[in-house]
């Protein structure tokens, strides 16, 4: 397996510390919503022209609660 995507997630995942997930700016923006998110230092790595923003992955966010019927 070759090309871009390919080399971001490999050193995104080396930038990640054990039992973490660190991701893209690109994904971020698709995860944003349901996810805890908090950026790590940018990063120049091999391969990539520009500096990667990675960001460690907290968890989930909670869900809303639905308001009760009557409330």
């Amino acid at each position: 397996v070759h090309g871009l995507a390919v080399n971001v997630a490999a050193r995104l995942e080396g930038l990640a510390d054990p039992g973490t997930v660190v991701v893209s700016d690109e994904v971020r923006a698709l995860a944003e919503g349901p996810f805890e998110l908090g950026a790590k230092p940018a990063q120049a790595v091999k391969g990539v022209s520009e500096p990667l923003q990675p960001y460690r992955v907290h968890g989930e966010r909670p869900l809303p609660r639905a308001p009760r019927p009557g409330s």
